[in-house]
């Protein structure tokens, strides 16, 4: 027993210790950034949308196509009319 910390038991399934390891490299990576995201979607499966401020093929007043569809369990982004309007194979 360190510093008057209780006595740690061996993790009694599979599930409890895979908890364990992801709140361990939580502690161990919190001040570093780019981590979360990341361990967010790889450790919970969990899909992300980004919402966007038009109805979807509404162009905002950034220049920015509002046209956003979901991949996976990531999120594709809209790309600028710039770009769209430049490439003739991007419908």
């Amino acid at each position: 027993m360190a510093a008057g910390l209780p006595a740690m038991t061996a993790p009694a399934t599979t599930n409890e210790m895979i908890e364990l390891v992801i709140e361990e490299r939580r502690r161990e990576l919190f001040v570093e950034g780019g981590h979360r995201f990341n361990d967010m979607i790889r450790f919970r499966g969990t899909q992300f949308e980004i919402p966007f401020l038009g109805e979807p093929g509404s162009i905002h007043p950034n220049g920015i196509s509002q046209k956003g569809d979901v991949y996976g369990t990531t999120t594709c982004l809209p790309l600028p009319l710039v770009e769209r309007n430049g490439n003739p194979n991007i419908p």
